[in-house]
């Protein structure tokens, strides 16, 4: 809203000095004379006197006459309050007047001048109206009494219903759209309409009194539509503070506001509106023309089918409609990432209003809160299912945390979104927040992006959505494994590295038979090695860690279907073995269908965190080598081998002592591994 910082003009002995001679009445037997403006200097009271004659013809210029009288008396005689109810008074006849037009301004400004002096004149700040904000009917200027009344503008989008006793003396109350996007300084989804309301003299009610708008309903629909609340940035701190106002129910909402009118561009239309006393509203067909010396050249009309909201207040200012809602995470939260890049999962902010149901058109916005790295963009705007997401790149090693916020978008700790209680009026609205946690290491892939992997034989990036086909004619499911045979859902977003194809959901290859635990027409084997990167140099420990799962044949695993890890060294061109996930030795009653497994003999596959250290390799560029191979055609008809969240993370411990004591599952750890030849198998019957 309009500050007003016209200085307040005190009622003194001098102001009234300079009216005493002729200047203190209205000459009523000089009809010609239609000079408004005074040389500088002049009084106060002259220029008022002037300005009445300019605007008035008879009778009502000896009405008018009179009506100063009793201001300049009530005055004089030190009552402020008298005073200032006849000058209402003498405001409340000249704008129900058949008015003149001035010879040297218009008559909107004229009667905006008056205005002005009469309230200085009585102790008062001047509203200071420009005769331009007011033409076209959403906008109203009038008098209200306290005995209250409703005012209205022409078009019917908006008003207020004043009480008796909601003001102590006589107001003037403007309501007028504005053009303002958004109208309210808040990331709320809003509805795009917004009005200024405004008293003089200014203050707060003393009761509570209803607002009421007509909003376009945009892209938004019942029954979310109705969910939408008044609110109202702070008299006192317009661009901080911002309340919510306290719903009003439809029934009880003035019918003279009823959402049937358009603002239209035509030399016909625009007016003012009343300022006549409640609850007589008189509007004169002279007065709609004063404030509208040319046509309108711009119309702003209500689309589509409007929507009317009430709420009750306690004071004025810029009043708009937006969508109480609160913001959750639901996705990207506590992840880990590699220094210097995006997260594979971003972090997703889900808004929703007071149903629950998804809010679009919401903002969110974010902030490096530790760590360092970068976000963009810094705000997003909730698409239709109430998300919103950013890019995050992650900075130094360690914890990093992303802070995403909305002013009025409350977060799980407030309890739901800001909606006043019954009763309570002009709630504050605060500015909601959650963080998100990602721990950035030397390296990191969790499959969600393509980061240039090389693979050969069946390693390949996979959503893993597909099932074992032999299951059931060749291999068996371990007795507690109730998957039906399909693969693991990845361990972390919706991709993983797996050895198997696609078509069979398995390692199988070409089939020379339909033999028991499947034979394929030749061994396969695959390396997949990871981009190049530099290890840590430094005190702390350096690890290797990943998620691992698989499924393979039970006959020997110790010595087939070997899963290796592996570093090598690029300078060098040496490779290291750091071990295998196969067992030492085979089980007792191993057999053709029946699986060997991440969880051990004739069990559900699980997944299970395998590491290793890499402190041999601080300061050196390496890349992690994964090696799958079968060794022979034999019983190649199982799952295979999935991996996840290949990690290399620094920890402040110190380092471990080089050896291959590795943690992960009791079954599906690393182990040394030592490379034997393998005799010719006859395959079980």
């Amino acid at each position: 809203m309009r500050h007003r910082l016209v200085p307040v003009i005190l009622l003194a002995g001098s102001l009234f000095a300079v009216g005493c001679g002729s200047e203190s009445g209205l000459p009523t037997d000089q009809p010609n004379i239609q000079k408004s403006q005074l040389p500088p200097g002049t009084s106060d009271e002259a220029q008022i006197n002037r300005l009445l004659h300019a605007l008035l013809s008879q009778p009502d210029k000896r009405d008018a006459n009179q009506l100063f009288a009793r201001v300049k008396a009530e005055a004089a005689g030190g009552d402020a309050e008298a005073s200032q109810a006849a000058m209402f008074e003498l405001l409340d006849l000249v704008l129900n007047a058949e008015l003149q037009e001035p010879e040297d301004m218009t008559a909107g400004d004229a009667l905006s001048e008056l205005t002005d002096l009469l309230f200085e004149y009585v102790g008062l700040e001047p509203p200071s109206i420009d005769p331009e904000d007011f033409d076209n009917e959403d906008a109203v200027v009038e008098v209200v009494t306290e005995d209250g009344g409703t005012t209205t503008t022409e078009s019917g989008n908006a008003g207020v219903v004043v009480p008796a006793g909601a003001v102590e003396e006589d107001v003037l109350i403007t309501i007028r759209r504005i053009d303002k996007d958004p109208c309210l300084p808040v990331d709320l989804a809003q509805l795009a309409d917004c009005y200024e309301y405004e008293r003089f003299p200014a203050g707060d009610f003393e009761l509570p009194v209803t607002v009421v708008m007509c909003f376009d309903p945009g892209i938004y629909v019942e029954p979310q539509l109705s969910r939408f609340l008044l609110h109202k940035t702070d008299p006192e701190e317009p661009g901080e503070v911002v309340q919510v106002l306290q719903a009003v129910p439809d029934g009880d909402l003035p019918a003279d506001v009823d959402c049937e009118g358009q603002v239209t561009a035509s030399a016909e239309s625009g007016w003012l509106g009343s300022f006549a006393r409640n609850p007589l509203k008189t509007v004169r067909d002279g007065l709609a023309a004063v404030f509208v010396p040319r046509p309108l050249v711009a119309s702003v009309a209500v689309a589509g089918t409007p929507k009317r909201l009430g709420g009750s207040s306690g004071s004025f200012t810029d009043i708009g409609a937006a969508l109480p809602s609160e913001m959750e995470k639901t996705a990207g939260d506590n992840q880990t990432g590699e220094a210097g890049q995006e997260v594979e999962i971003a972090p997703v902010v889900t808004v929703t209003d007071v149903a629950g149901d998804p809010v679009q058109g919401a903002t969110v916005r974010f902030a490096i809160q530790s760590g360092g790295g970068s976000v963009t963009p810094l705000s997003v705007v909730t698409d239709m299912n109430g998300e919103a997401s950013p890019t995050w790149t992650l900075g130094a090693a360690g914890t990093n945390e992303l802070e995403a916020s909305g002013k009025g978008i409350a977060d799980p700790g407030d309890g739901g979104p800001f909606i006043p209680a019954a009763g309570q009026t002009d709630l504050v609205i605060g500015t909601g927040s959650v963080v998100f946690t990602a721990n950035a290491v030397a390296f990191f892939d969790g499959f969600e992006t393509d980061r240039g992997w090389t693979a050969s034989g069946f390693w390949h990036r996979s959503m893993l959505n597909v099932s074992n086909t032999a299951v059931g004619s060749i291999v068996d499911l371990a007795p507690d494994d109730a998957s039906g045979g399909a693969l693991p859902s990845p361990f972390g977003g919706s991709y993983a590295l797996w050895y198997g194809q696609e078509a069979t959901g398995n390692y199988m290859g070409s089939s020379s038979s339909t033999a028991c635990g499947g034979t394929s027409t030749a061994a396969n084997t695959g390396t997949v090695t990871s981009p190049q990167f530099t290890v840590p140099s430094g005190t702390g420990s350096v690890s290797l860690t990943l998620d691992s799962w698989f499924e393979i044949e039970s006959v020997n695993p110790s010595g087939y279907d070997v899963m290796t890890v592996s570093v090598l060294d690029v300078v060098a061109a040496t490779e290291t073995l750091l071990g295998t996930l196969n067992p030492t030795s085979d089980p007792p009653g191993g057999n053709c269908a029946t699986p060997f497994t991440s969880n051990g003999f004739n069990l559900a596959p699980g997944w299970s965190t395998v590491s290793a250290s890499l402190d041999a390799f601080k300061g050196k560029d390496v890349q992690i080598v994964l090696r799958f191979s079968t060794e022979d055609a034999l019983y190649n008809a199982f799952r295979g081998w999935v991996i996840d969240n290949v990690s290399v993370a620094v920890s402040t411990a110190p380092s471990a002592p080089a050896a291959l004591t590795l943690k992960g599952s009791s079954v599906g750890g690393l182990r040394p591994y030592d490379p034997r030849q393998t005799s010719e198998r006859s395959p079980q019957e």
